[in-house]
């Protein structure tokens, strides 16, 4: 069986992931942001916010984690490629059971920034 590769913002495998990709945080982020803008030429802000890297994907959703322990954490959002900077939004059903060996989760806290749409 295949095993899932994901890691919790704010841990050291998380850091250790990072470094392993072309593309840090801090560009995935604007990278998010431009494509959330271009969506809604409206919006004047973005509230960016991320729980985790599932495989070589920065996962961005649109409010923190929420973990069910009976099915895991939905990893349905705007997806960045961390080599690519390839975006995608994927809504699906799929869930990442994340081990209870795992920090608690309940009291992670996600990476969060607001990116201003610039004038």
């Amino acid at each position: 069986m295949e095993k899932e590769e994901y890691y919790i913002y704010g841990t050291s495998e998380f850091k250790e992931k990072e470094k392993e990709l072309k593309i840090s945080l801090e560009e995935a982020t604007q990278i998010y942001a431009n494509y959330m803008l271009k969506q809604d030429i409206q919006k004047a802000k973005i509230e960016c916010v991320l729980d985790i890297i599932y495989e070589d994907n920065y996962i961005f959703v649109n409010s923190p984690l929420h973990y069910n322990a009976k099915t895991g954490y939905n990893i349905s959002g705007v997806w960045v490629n961390g080599y690519t900077g390839e975006i995608k939004e994927k809504y699906i059903s799929k869930y990442v059971k994340i081990p209870n060996k795992s920090k608690n989760i309940n009291v992670i806290v996600p990476f969060q920034k607001e990116i201003l749409k610039k004038k």
